[in-house]
C-alpha cells in the first residue's frame, strides 16, 4: 500500500512539474512576443519622425538606435515577474490568478495547458449530494401499513370471504399473540443486564383467551392432517402481506394464496363450531 501511495504521489509530482514548464515556458514567449511588438512600434514611429522632419535614416540605424538600454530592462523585468508569479502560485499549490493569460475563470472552469502551450477549458465537475434535498414525508414502516388496504375487508367487499371468516381470522390472530406474549425476557432494572430469563408468569387469563388457545391449537393440528401449510397463513393474517407476494414466496399460480387462506379460514371456523357445541354439552 506504501508502495502505491509512493507511486501515485510521484506521478502528480511529475504532472504538475509539466504543467508548471508549461506555463513558465508560455510566460516566457509571450514577455518576448511582447518585446518585439513594442520594438516593431518603436521603429515605426521614428520612421515617421524621420519622414516628416524631411530625414530619411536607414530602417537599421532606426531600429538599433531607438530600443534603448532601458526598454530592454522593462522588458526583461516584467518577464522575469511573470516567472516569479507563476513560480509563487505554483510553490503555494494554487494555479494561474484570474485575469492573466492560460488562468482559471471564476466561472467554474480549469485551464488545462498542453505540452505545447496551447490551453483547453474543461468544465469542472459538479457532484449533488443526494442527502441535501432529502424529499419531505418520506415513506417509512408505519405509514406503508397505515395506507395498506386492509386484505380481509377487500376480500369481503368482493365477496371472496364471509363475514364468518373475518371473526376467524381475528381470532387466530389473538390466540397467536397471546401465546407468543407468553414468551419474553424478564429484567429488573432497564439497562442490557440479563437478570432472570424464561417464562414470565401470565397476569391471568380469561376464559375467552383460553378458549382461542384451544381452538389455535386444534386448528393447526387439523392442518397438518389436511396437508395444509400454516407459515403463508400466518403471513397472511399475522404479518399483513399481500396475496402476491405470497404467491411469489411459495412460488405457486397466482390465486393460490387466496385459495389457501380460504380453506384455512373455513377449516378454523368448523372446528371452531364444533368446540362450541361441545363446549355447550359439557363435553371436554
Amino acid at each position: 500500500m506504501t508502495h502505491i501511495m509512493q507511486h501515485r504521489t510521484s506521478q502528480k509530482t511529475v504532472v504538475t512539474g509539466k504543467v508548471f514548464h508549461a506555463v513558465t515556458g508560455t510566460a516566457q514567449r509571450t514577455a518576448q512576443r511582447t518585446a518585439q511588438r513594442t520594438a516593431q512600434r518603436t521603429a515605426q514611429r521614428a520612421a515617421q519622425g524621420a519622414v516628416k522632419g524631411g530625414s530619411a535614416a536607414p530602417i537599421s540605424q532606426i531600429t538599433s538606435g531607438n530600443i534603448t538600454e532601458s526598454d530592454k530592462r522593462d522588458e526583461q523585468e516584467a518577464a522575469s515577474a511573470i516567472v516569479a508569479r507563476q513560480r509563487k502560485h505554483h510553490n503555494a499549490g494554487e494555479g494561474p490568478r484570474a485575469g492573466d493569460k492560460d488562468a482559471a475563470n471564476d466561472d467554474g472552469r480549469i485551464i488545462a495547458v498542453t505540452s505545447r502551450g496551447h490551453s483547453t477549458k474543461k468544465r469542472a465537475r459538479c457532484h449533488k449530494n443526494t442527502n441535501e434535498h432529502k424529499v419531505a414525508g418520506s415513506r417509512t414502516g408505519v405509514r406503508q401499513r397505515s395506507r395498506r388496504t386492509d386484505l380481509l375487508k377487500g376480500l369481503l367487499a368482493r365477496g371472496d370471504l364471509r363475514q364468518e371468516h373475518i371473526g376467524a381470522a381475528r381470532d387466530i390472530v389473538r390466540a397467536f399473540q397471546t401465546i407468543t406474549e407468553d414468551v419474553s425476557m424478564r429484567v429488573s432494572r432497564p439497562d442490557r443486564i440479563i437478570v432472570q430469563g424464561g417464562r414470565t408468569t401470565p397476569q391471568g387469563e380469561f376464559d375467552h383467551d383460553i378458549l382461542l388457545k384451544q381452538a389455535y391449537d386444534k386448528w393447526v393440528q387439523a392442518l397438518k392432517r389436511e396437508g395444509m401449510l400454516l407459515t403463508p397463513l400466518l403471513e397472511m393474517l399475522v404479518d399483513e402481506r399481500p396475496l402476491s407476494q405470497v404467491d411469489r414466496e411459495w412460488r405457486h399460480r397466482k390465486g393460490w394464496a387466496k385459495s389457501h387462506l380460504y380453506d384455512g379460514l373455513e377449516l378454523y371456523c368448523a372446528l371452531r363450531r364444533a368446540l362450541q357445541h361441545r363446549q355447550g354439552r359439557g363435553i371436554k
